[in-house]
């Protein structure tokens, strides 16, 4: 199965990544406040200081330049954009998808969007980790997309070693805490460096069960916290 393809500024990209490790296709954007990131946060300990997403291959200027030319024709015709990206997950009877393996909604408009491609494949599961969380006006839009059986709207901690965030009406959270804690699971593909098949884990695409991903990439910190599942509150 090949990716729909589309014209930007005369050069030819895939519409969507095919991610080997998750076994699924997948919508990918630039990362970053200058991305498709507003809710970036380079506070001193922030994960977003280590963004995978902005390490390894996603430095490769055949994955940067795809990535630029999608936001690109997004933000120029979102409605055309989005229509191609539901007709293929739909036709193609995908059972799953992640959507941002690279960024995040850049707006409010945007998770209604997806809102209306969730509805349109509901025989799809949908995994948006995300921070968007931090904006209380964008929270009524989210918990409408997280309210589908086919959505799992995770919110993402902000800082290594952060409890995970407790956001009525989302999915379980998740983190990123060095040594793990207890009572979470320790996202198996990282830990083996395998795949989600392989390891026969969805547990992403549920809407219950809290995961830790492994601290990776450039800023490693050390700091553990005790665990109380649900102190952070929005």
């Amino acid at each position: 199965m090949k990716s729909p393809r589309f014209i930007y500024k005369g050069k030819d990209y895939p519409l969507l990544t095919w991610t080997s490790t998750m076994d699924c296709w997948s919508w990918s954007l630039p990362a970053g406040k200058r991305g498709s990131c507003p809710m970036e946060n380079l506070a001193p300990n922030s994960i977003c200081n280590s963004c995978y997403a902005q390490q390894n291959r996603y430095r490769f200027r055949t994955v940067h330049d795809a990535q630029w030319a999608r936001f690109n024709y997004l933000r120029d015709d979102p409605a055309a954009c989005m229509s191609r990206i539901r007709d293929f997950i739909h036709d193609a009877r995908l059972p799953y998808f992640r959507v941002h393996d690279s960024g995040d909604f850049h707006t409010v408009d945007m998770v209604r969007m997806w809102t209306d491609v969730v509805d349109h494949c509901k025989s799809t599961r949908f995994w948006f980790p995300t921070r968007a969380w931090v904006f209380p006006a964008w929270l009524p839009d989210l918990r409408r997309l997280a309210s589908r059986p086919n959505a799992c709207v995770r919110p993402s901690a902000q800082h290594f070693g952060d409890e995970p965030p407790a956001v009525p009406g989302l999915s379980d959270a998740t983190v990123s805490v060095h040594g793990g804690l207890p009572g979470i699971l320790d996202c198996p593909k990282s830990v083996n460096h395998t795949t989600c098949d392989t390891e026969k884990c969805r547990t992403c695409w549920n809407k219950t069960g809290y995961v830790n991903y492994i601290p990776h990439g450039h800023v490693l910190p050390q700091r553990k916290v005790p665990l109380t599942i649900g102190a952070t509150n929005v």
